[in-house]
């Protein structure tokens, strides 16, 4: 979603955290889930929701989330 809807975005791997930065915004908290490094971390819909309207960017990620439109 992000690749489509913030060309240019750049994400930064911290201890338990990634730190997404967009358009001079930083958003610090995207969970790596609650073990640490794996694949498919679950990621709460919170979240998603907070990086979207920091990011101002609702309008194209409705279309890649239901929950979001």
């Amino acid at each position: 979603m992000l690749e489509r809807c913030a060309p240019g975005f750049s994400k930064k791997e911290t201890d338990h955290n990634w730190r997404v930065m967009y358009k001079g915004r930083t958003y610090p908290g995207l969970s790596k889930g609650p073990h640490g490094r794996r694949e498919n971390p679950p990621i709460q819909v919170g979240q998603v929701r907070h990086m979207v309207r920091l990011f101002e960017i609702a309008i194209c990620a409705g279309g890649f989330l239901e929950i979001l439109r």
